[in-house]
This record gives C-alpha cells, structure tokens and sequence, in this order.
C-alpha cells in the first residue's frame, strides 16, 4: 500500500455540507499534544469543550502513534462528548483489524472503537497515492 493512501474514513451520519460547519483539523496526535498542554496550563476543560461543540472534528492519520493511558483516556472523552452529538472523520493507514491493538488496552480499546465505529459509514479507498500522481504530472510539465 502507499504511504500516503489514505485507506479508510469513519464519517457519522450528521456529516452535511461541510463548508457551513465549525470545523477543526489534527494531523496525528496533535489534539492530544493540545490537551496535555491545555492540563499543565489550566485549559483542559475549555480545550474539551471547545472540540465537543465544534461541529465537524477530522483526525487525519489517527493512530500512528502509540497511545499512552491519558491519551487513550482523552480521546474516549472527546468521543464521549461527540458521540451522536457532532460529526468526526478519522482517516488511517492502518486497517480496522488493528485498532485495538493500535490503542493498546482492552478495555478502553472496546469503548473508544464503540462511540468512534458505531453509526459511522467506512469508505476504503485503494490506488496509488495522489502525491505520487501530482509528482508525475508536475515532472512532465514543461519549464518556463
């Protein structure tokens, strides 16, 4: 598989046009990085609040990093917050078989895939990467 395919989407069911939501965007873990920050500096509560009232929420190459226990803690009050609630789409390079492993604790493995899976639509998307192809494209424009 390329490194840049994106493999699959989870979007819940209230994703409507896109451009009239309050929106915010991660890439990786960074809304976790957000939240241990907003802990030591007296934002949790605010930061929590602030993603479980923006309507649409995209975690974009969600869980290629390991998860520690308050990561795995923080997103299953994130999703807690959300579930049929708000909108979210996760993208992943890393199938759907390995989730839980990927979260790395039974427990919370089995009730974060349950508010996240749960009345969301899978799509799969397979072919070659879209950075490759505009690579090629740009190689084989002209200069100048």
């Amino acid at each position: 598989m390329p490194y840049n395919l994106v493999e699959l989407s989870y979007v819940s069911s209230s994703f409507l046009e896109i451009n009239f939501f309050k929106r915010r965007f991660y890439d990786g873990s960074l809304y976790l990085q957000e939240l241990s920050i907003a802990r030591v500096n007296g934002r949790y509560g605010r930061v929590l609040t602030t993603l479980a009232r923006t309507e649409l929420l995209i975690i974009d190459d969600w869980d290629l990093r390991p998860f520690d226990d308050q990561g795995r803690h923080d997103l299953l009050e994130i999703l807690e917050d959300r579930y049929n609630v708000r909108s979210t789409i996760v993208t992943s390079q890393l199938p759907v078989s390995n989730w839980h492993e990927a979260i790395g604790d039974p427990t919370l493995d089995d009730v974060i895939l349950d508010r996240l899976v749960h009345n969301a639509y899978l799509i799969n998307l397979k072919g070659e990467s879209m950075r490759k192809r505009l690579k090629t494209l740009d190689s084989n424009r002209p200069l100048g």
